[in-house]
């Protein structure tokens, strides 16, 4: 059975929340590569990253969710 995991960090700091506020989302490591995802190896698993705009100021697994 795969587990699906969700990790989403949003934050509106330092002025413009539009321009400030980020959102991340990481799948599950799937077989075969799609253009732009980055593989990322965790504790809880191997993942492809959505999207890597500001992620050492904003980004964070503060939540997961198997199932």
């Amino acid at each position: 059975m795969a587990r699906r995991f969700l990790a989403l960090d949003f934050r509106e700091y330092n002025g413009d929340p539009a321009k400030e506020a980020r959102f991340f989302g990481v799948l599950p490591l799937c077989r075969g590569e799609v253009s732009g995802l980055r593989r990322e190896r965790y504790l809880w698993g191997e993942v492809l990253v959505l999207s890597r705009d500001g992620r050492k100021q904003f980004f964070r697994f503060a939540h997961y969710t198997p199932s």
